[in-house]
């Protein structure tokens, strides 16, 4: 199984957040309505996403995994953000000797 990468580790007051989750949607998987026992982030932890409650959803497990391997596979094809050009870097320094402090 994919898994998705955290930028940083659960919240102290995780089992909380938690369980308050799967009161608010019930016990029930947000995308299929089946029995949840996940709590998953809407926007991925390691794409930015925060660990608020308006950012977490229950999940049931077919739903969570495929969830899951999806954001591991975009994470995986992401292209890294491009270097600035050389060109550009020197274009972008010109005339700073100019410049008031």
């Amino acid at each position: 199984m994919s898994s998705s990468r955290r930028t940083s580790p659960l919240p102290k007051n995780w089992a909380k957040l938690r369980h308050r989750t799967l009161v608010a949607y019930g016990g029930r998987c947000a995308l299929c309505d089946q029995s949840a026992r996940q709590v998953d982030h809407i926007v991925p932890a390691a794409e930015g996403g925060s660990d608020e409650l308006d950012n977490l959803q229950a999940l049931c497990d077919p739903c969570h995994n495929r969830k899951t391997a999806q954001e591991a596979n975009r994470a995986r094809h992401a292209k890294p953000p491009a270097a600035p050009h050389p060109g550009m870097l020197r274009h972008a320094t010109e005339g700073m000797d100019d410049v008031d402090s």
